[in-house]
């Protein structure tokens, strides 16, 4: 409806006075009052709390200190390691360390253990024996050198055959023979003769007797060097060990090739290595002495076999004339 006169539009313009309410804005301005909670800013004052951040600034710090910090000597030998007791200042940076790098006691004790082992090996090294060709060479010159001893030879031939059924042939035969050795050139020695039955022969020197069995001593005519010659077969299986090129040593047995292998062969088994198979040559050691030497060899079919075995080295009794003669 539009308006009627009776109507006070005018007296409406009152409205504005909401306007007012502006007025005490200027008066209100201490309202930024509330500005002042910025005081708290001090509050700021938890950044004194990032003060501790020095301490792991010195962390690094501290642990390069104690890098550069020298070790503690080694303490006395069976005294101990002292791992307590170090000064409270130290304490800090100790825990620090231990987080990166052991402890200097670590340092010392692994000095100490690589120590004692060097010196275990160098002393090993040093206490152990010599290799096989020395002790086998120690050994034998030894026992060439002894004033004396006694020699068993036991010869054997086996027939590496099968026998005929029902048959009991003899496949092996052997002969003994004792000597008595006194350095430098005599030699008393017992076997079987050409005869088969025992005979005796002593050679002093050039001077040398026989006699077969239990009979009468027959003294020969002087043979120079004869004595040196027999002294030099008795000694021979010796020699050969004791010039022995190549030696390989299980527990307390020597094998061995002697440097003239021909000769060697030919003087022991009465044959050439060439005719011989599956040819073994061993020697035994007890103590500083050799005690017992093995040559061995198959021949065609037949097992060739000297097996020497010596005792009384260096107390034998003497070697002596026959009385009477």
């Amino acid at each position: 409806m539009p308006p009627s006169e009776s109507d006070p539009a005018p007296d409406s313009e009152p409205a504005p006075e909401p306007d007012l309410a502006p007025e005490p804005a200027p008066d209100s301005e201490p309202a930024p009052e509330p500005d002042l909670a910025p005081e708290p800013e001090p509050a700021p004052e938890p950044d004194l709390a990032p003060e501790p951040e020095p301490a792991p600034a010195s962390a690094p710090a501290l642990r390069k200190a104690a890098k550069r910090l020298p070790l503690p000597p080694p303490p006395p030998p069976l005294t101990g390691f002292p791992v307590t007791g170090t000064a409270p200042g130290d304490a800090g940076a100790r825990r620090q360390r231990s987080d990166t790098e052991p402890p200097p006691v670590a340092h010392v004790l692994l000095a100490l253990l690589t120590a004692l082992v060097l010196g275990a090996i160098a002393l090993s090294l040093w206490t152990a024996p010599p290799v096989a060709p020395e002790q086998l060479h120690a050994a034998a010159q030894a026992t060439v050198a002894a004033p004396g001893f006694v020699l068993t030879d036991v010869n054997s031939v086996t027939a590496l055959i099968t026998p005929p059924p029902g048959s009991a042939p003899n496949l092996r035969r052997t002969q003994m023979v004792h000597v008595l050795y006194q350095a430098p050139d005599r030699v008393q020695e017992t076997g079987p003769g050409p005869t088969g039955g025992p005979v005796e022969v002593v050679v002093i020197g050039s001077d040398h007797w026989a006699r077969a069995g239990h009979g009468p001593w027959q003294r020969f005519s002087p043979s120079p060097g004869l004595g040196a010659e027999a002294a030099q077969t008795v000694l021979s299986p010796l020699q050969g060990a004791a010039d022995a090129t190549v030696v390989v040593r299980h527990g307390d047995v020597y094998r061995f090739l002697p440097p003239d292998l021909d000769r060697f062969v030919a003087t022991l088994l009465g044959t050439s290595p060439a005719q011989l198979s599956s040819l073994r040559i061993t020697a035994t050691v007890t103590g500083e002495y050799v005690t017992g030497e093995r040559i061995s060899g198959v021949l065609g079919r037949q097992r060739l076999e000297v097996d020497i075995t010596l005792s009384s080295v260096g107390d034998a009794p003497p070697v002596t004339a026959p009385p009477g003669v």
